[in-house]
């Protein structure tokens, strides 16, 4: 047995509560007080260097090599879901609307497993390990406020990797895109206005609601004759409140909703349609829209020399036929695109080949993957 698979056998146990800890005191985004506690006194005990505090609750670690190379960064998500949980599970989450639905419990178990094994290794790393634990994901803002705070400097960061428990892909196997892992992300936030009147007398009044469905039909109709339909795209709408009262007629609504796409003409064009529909709606309803259309995060894309790493680092961990180069984008966004712009690096997926898909409140997976993901990041880092 090699001295990775060794220190991971010893610690499996200890590997694993922490993820049921973390799994059962879940904080939403910018709230995660008591998972950074935990992260830090983990990472002190293991006589880490810790810059805590990093965008509110991120933190930034540093083991420094024994030897001369480069600085590799390692980042995990940290926040969790406003879901109510279902399981049955002993250690099902304790908060109620909250949940680690996505699997950053398992992520940030497998980064402490990681800085436990590198820490105990670190005179024969090449270099420098930078270790990313970084708030908000779910929200796409927490990668952009640790880069604007410094997560990527002192050392400059010469290559990052992220991991996402995937069920997409089988238990125990690996998958790496070749080049685009992930889509990109932009957030439609639309507001109509119209007037009140007596629900039995909608002629007196201006619908803000009929109209706000209306526009969310027209969105979803003119944006297939927008974008080829070989394209992956996604337009969705998954928040609408109106109204006060079951019998006044809302005079104002509001919905929420996402477009993923994978090509900026993608986005641009969508970009571009969206403001030419509402104006039509709001003149066929006469009522006020107002759009706000942001764009979040731009696709994940792998670069090329780290899948080849990450493809026979994941051959010698596991075997060559449980590693896979996907070749199809996931329109699940993720702000990890970010780092990618000031540094090479790539998104691995580490199959859990769950029943249930991400964002589900019966989510969960085998925990049997946390010690693969130790392994294989912490072979990532020895490879260089």
């Amino acid at each position: 047995m090699d001295a990775i698979s060794k220190i991971v056998e010893e610690n499996i146990a200890k590997i694993t509560s922490w993820r049921r800890t973390i799994h059962a005191t879940p904080e939403t985004a910018f709230e995660e007080f008591q998972t950074n506690r935990l992260c830090r006194s983990v990472l002190s005990d293991l006589g880490v260097k810790v810059c805590a505090d990093i965008a509110g609750t991120g933190i930034v670690a540093l083991i420094e090599g024994g030897l001369a190379g480069p600085t590799i960064a390692l980042r995990t998500d940290m926040d969790a879901l406003p879901i109510q949980e279902t399981t049955d599970l002993p250690f099902r989450s304790a908060i109620a609307g909250k949940m680690h639905a996505c699997g950053h419990d398992g992520h940030l178990a497998i980064m402490l497993g990681t800085a436990m094994v590198l820490s105990s290794m670190r005179e024969n790393i090449r270099g420098n390990v930078k270790l990313i634990f970084q708030p908000a994901e779910e929200q796409l803002v927490g990668a952009k406020q640790m880069i604007d705070h410094g997560a990527l400097v002192d050392p400059s960061v010469d290559s990052i990797y992220g991991m996402h428990l995937w069920p997409d892909v089988p238990l125990g196997h690996v998958g790496v895109h070749a080049d685009t892992a992930l889509a990109a992300c932009d957030r439609v936030s639309v507001t109509i206005r119209g007037d009140s009147a007596h629900i039995a007398r909608p002629h007196e009044g201006k619908d803000a609601l009929a109209a706000a469905r209306l526009l969310i039909d027209a969105l979803q109709l003119c944006a297939k004759q927008e974008v080829d339909p070989t394209e992956p795209f996604v337009l969705g709408i998954g928040q609408v409140t109106a109204g006060r009262s079951y019998n006044v007629t809302p005079d104002t609504a509001e919905f929420h909703g996402t477009v993923r796409s994978v090509r900026g003409s993608t986005s641009d064009a969508v970009r571009n349609m969206v403001p030419r529909v509402c104006k039509g709606i709001a003149e066929a309803t006469q009522t006020q829209i107002d759009v706000d259309y942001t764009t979040v995060c731009p696709p994940v894309r792998n670069s090329p020399g780290l899948v080849e790493q990450i493809v026979r680092v994941g051959k010698s961990v596991l075997g060559e036929p449980k590693v896979h180069v996907l070749s199809t984008p996931s329109l699940i966004a993720e702000d990890f695109s970010h780092y990618l712009a000031e540094a090479p690096g790539a998104m691995i997926m580490l199959g859990i080949g769950s029943d249930h898909p991400l964002h589900h409140p019966m989510f969960s997976f085998d925990e049997e993957v946390l010690g693969l993901g130790v392994r294989i990041l912490s072979e990532l880092v020895m490879d260089e």
